[in-house]
């Protein structure tokens, strides 16, 4: 219950004129107090358009745990982020006998299938890396079965998809007769209980690494194993005419931001996280506000002239706690975006003496490497290439994708990436260029890898 007693924090500071994508860092006389402590205070950067705006931690000015969404401060938990909540419809990358209408939002099957044929089935371009989720709704025809799943493979089949709630049904004279479950690996897990009518939303919603099945908004299942893998949706629809309808996803990367501080909070780390808050966006004015655990809100909100960083390719990942040879293919979160536009990209990897660097690109289940023409492959479509051994000698490795690479293949190739020192170990410091020359803003810097 809230303290009656209590007074509202103080937000104090004098906010940047030009500020750049780290927000506050140059806030010297930014100040948040709170009479009753820091034990569930909340610093909130909010936007007005929330679509084209990323809010996150700059890795080396504050710790992160991006499975936990925990903040760090000095090697001690301080608190934990969260964003708002910003569907959208999703991106196909692959139809199969599926229509997709309505901006995406309406999935439905096109001609009829036999049944020993293919189950017709689309799957997403999104990813969601750690938190986010899915939602839709059952459309009806005479008769249906509807698959909709999150998936660590792009599932093509009932039997691939790990995460699935299927919807098997009649419809007549108004009244749905429907047989809903909880699939995963095309097990039934649950059967719902409760009576589905039309129009009910369903969802799937992942949360650190932990997966629940939700009716119109509330969870009525929660799986009992755990991911923390990159997940797809895919959706799979029989007979003709039936579909899947309002989908949209969340995948908890864009949105206003709210770090909650806990109990080991000190004005000194909240201050100091709140300056390590970094953006990417259209140029807009961001709010930077405080509200305490009474839900008292500071008397005072800054506002912030965020600079317009949305053509910048963004970078994110945590640095793998163990360095080694291998790089970044312990690294579970690594983000690589640009507005979904690939072609000419460049990925670096670069370290202080480069001619004592040998880079490699590993073949994996879907990716290949082609030594001869430099060519990089993934799923057997080359999406990109490396330079060349001479090249690689002067600026390290650069692999420049092309207009078929999506953001999956890019960040498969850039984990499939490893090193070799014949002398000293060095670190290795991961960028983006763009086309345009615009580089990330972002920069992750593995330290010399023990192995």
């Amino acid at each position: 219950m809230p303290n009656q007693n209590d007074s509202p924090p103080v937000l104090s500071g004098t906010a940047p004129t030009q500020p750049d994508y780290i927000l506050c860092k140059d806030m010297i006389d930014l100040q948040i107090t709170n009479i009753s402590g820091y034990n569930g205070l909340c610093v909130n950067f909010s936007a007005k358009d929330l679509t084209k705006t990323i809010f996150g931690i700059e890795i080396g000015r504050a710790g992160f745990n991006y499975i936990n969404q925990q903040v760090i401060w000095d090697n001690v938990v301080v608190g934990t982020v969260s964003r708002s909540v910003v569907l959208e419809a999703p991106t196909y990358n692959e139809l199969l006998n599926i229509k997709a209408s309505n901006g995406g939002q309406t999935l439905e099957e096109m001609i009829e299938v036999k049944k020993s044929a293919s189950m017709p089935f689309a799957t997403s371009a999104e990813i969601i890396h750690i938190n986010g989720s899915v939602e839709f709704e059952f459309g009806v025809s005479d008769i249906w079965e509807s698959v909709c799943c999150l998936s660590a493979v792009v599932a093509k089949h009932r039997n691939q998809a790990d995460y699935s709630i299927v919807s098997e049904g009649n419809y007549g004279k108004g009244t749905i007769s429907i047989l809903t479950g909880v699939y995963e690996k095309d097990s039934l897990v649950y059967r719902v209980p409760f009576v589905v009518k039309r129009n009910d939303i369903f969802g799937i919603e992942r949360r650190g690494d932990t997966i629940s099945y939700l009716c119109n908004g509330k969870a009525f299942y929660t799986s009992k194993t755990k991911s923390t893998a990159n997940l797809y949706f895919s959706a799979l629809i029989v007979p003709k005419n039936a579909r899947v309808d309002k989908i949209q996803v969340n995948r908890d990367v864009y949105g206003d931001l709210t770090i909650k501080f806990n109990e080991r909070a000190t004005e000194h780390s909240v201050e100091s996280i709140t300056k390590a808050i970094n953006y990417q966006g259209i140029v807009q004015d961001i709010s930077l506000s405080v509200t305490n655990s009474s839900g008292l809100k500071s008397a005072t909100t800054l506002i912030i002239k965020a600079p317009n960083a949305l053509s910048l390719p963004v970078l994110s990942g945590t640095i793998p706690a163990v360095s080694d040879s291998t790089l970044f293919e312990k690294c579970p979160d690594l983000s690589i975006t640009h507005e979904g536009i690939y072609d000419n990209l460049h990925v670096l990897f670069k370290t202080a003496h480069p001619q004592f660097a040998h880079f490699a690109i590993g073949r994996t289940s879907k990716v290949t490497f082609e030594t001869d023409t430099r060519k990089v492959l993934y799923n057997g479509v080359t999406i990109g290439a490396g330079n060349t051994v001479a090249d690689m000698a002067k600026q390290g490795l650069i692999i420049t994708f092309n207009s078929t690479a999506t953001e999956e293949g890019v960040e498969a190739v850039t984990r499939a990436v490893s090193v070799d020192f014949p002398a000293d170990a060095q670190d290795v410091m991961l960028s983006l260029t763009n086309a345009k020359g615009d580089k990330s803003a972002t920069t992750l810097t593995i330290p010399a890898p023990s192995s």
